[in-house]
């Protein structure tokens, strides 16, 4: 089949349509392409590093926040109080803390003494500063809701009382090893935290190597050594809220 001059001529026109077709595509998409990437002026970029600094420091703030807010027990190692801390204290319990009291490291009008079974919740007035209230827990193999539950109450009451950090203080590991002991801590563990109060593992620091009551910390009477005392109130001012 021959070809004619002027279909020749058409022939071109169109192939000359789409190679400038396929060239302008290619120019708008380089274009494109800088004006996505070309640099930031001064001003600019200066405004994006404010932005982005804003938004770190906004970060920064609610994460400190949610920490600041937020109690971590058992309460962690902090820089030791001076002993005169628990001269503004009052603390609550029986056997532990009424030892403390009878060798002096705590004062008459800061102890009371609170035994679960008896019903007495009762939180007592003192005319001084309360800094914190301390309520010492204690385990027993046959009666541990009733132990929870009045400590349960000593806290919310204390809580009520006085505008003061309260702590519950775990029960000491027994003279005979019980696991018992440990499951009841963590349930008490639990207790703070639901209430919003603090506690301190001292259980952790008396107990042996078969998880009783390590043996320099009672005499041959079942009652706590000086050791025992001293230890137990060196942990307490080592471990206070920020």
């Amino acid at each position: 089949m021959k070809v004619t001059p002027r279909k020749e001529k058409k022939a071109k026109f169109r192939l000359s349509f789409v190679l400038l077709f396929i060239i302008a595509s290619m120019l708008c998409c380089f274009t494109f392409y800088m004006e996505e990437n070309k640099p930031l002026s001064y001003y600019e970029a200066d405004n994006v590093t404010e932005i982005a600094a804003e938004t770190d420091i906004s970060s920064e703030t609610s994460v400190h926040t949610a920490v600041t807010d937020s109690r971590i027990n058992p309460v962690a190692e902090t820089e030791r109080k001076s002993s005169e801390y628990f001269e503004s204290c009052l603390f609550i319990g029986g056997e532990l803390p009424g030892q403390m009291f009878l060798s002096g490291m705590i004062r008459k009008e800061s102890f009371f003494e609170a035994v679960p079974g008896n019903g007495d919740t009762a939180i007592p007035e003192i005319s001084e500063r309360t800094e914190a209230v301390y309520i010492f827990a204690e385990y027993d193999t046959q009666n541990a809701e009733l132990y929870k539950e009045h400590y349960k109450k000593l806290s919310e009451k204390s809580a009520e009382k006085y505008d003061a950090d309260i702590y519950i203080i775990s029960a000491p590991p027994l003279i005979e090893a019980d696991n018992g002991t440990d499951s009841f801590n963590s349930e008490l563990l639990e207790l703070a935290n639901s209430l919003g109060v603090y506690y301190v593992d001292i259980n952790t620091r008396l107990k042996g190597i078969d998880g009783s009551l390590a043996s320099v910390y009672y005499d041959d009477s079942g009652k706590y050594t000086e050791m025992a005392l001293i230890d137990v109130s060196e942990y307490m001012l080592t471990h206070t809220a920020e």
